[in-house]
């Protein structure tokens, strides 16, 4: 008998694990920082998004200093040295890239798909200014799901949002 529960236990512990993860509707997979030249920088943060049973829009514009409770349907970001918010509203531009299908100006996944997104944003920093220490952090990530044609406007909170930043520069 307790041959065959641990053969049961372990059948299903394999396919568990083989099946695709669709518990998992959202997460970042990836930040960096790149230095393009003496003053200006990339950062990235790649994340995943997608519902087994529910269509999704995803943002392409991203906007600095937006709040999370924001009403934009952009993403927004902001700019950190040494871990604390700073004010770089010039010289700054940034966009979520994907090879996500686009519509309605938004990038649009089926019911069932995952596609990766990564916002770029480019700093180019004030001449005689310290290019060390930046960051970008995610403040507000938005997103539309469809279910049987209802829609509804979201966004992570804030603790969803705490891994989605680049390390320093």
């Amino acid at each position: 008998m307790k041959k065959i529960s641990l053969y049961l236990f372990t059948g299903l512990f394999v396919v568990i694990i083989s099946l695709p993860n669709t518990v998992s509707a959202y997460k970042t997979t990836d930040q960096n920082v790149y230095k393009v030249s003496d003053n200006t920088l990339l950062f990235t943060i790649t994340y995943r998004f997608g519902f087994s049973s529910r269509e999704v829009y995803m943002p392409i514009g991203a906007a600095w200093g937006l709040e999370n409770i924001s009403d934009s349907p952009y993403v927004g970001y902001e700019v950190l040295r040494d871990g604390k918010p700073i004010d770089f509203k010039s010289g700054i531009s940034a966009l979520v890239l994907s090879t996500a299908k686009i519509s309605q100006n938004q990038y649009y996944l089926p019911e069932g798909k995952v596609a990766d997104f990564t916002l770029a944003t480019i700093l180019k920093v004030p001449a005689g200014e310290d290019v060390n220490g930046l960051s970008v952090r995610v403040t507000h990530l938005p997103f539309i799901m469809v279910k049987d044609g209802l829609s509804g406007r979201t966004f992570l909170n804030e603790r969803e949002l705490e891994p989605y930043i680049t390390p320093e520069s």
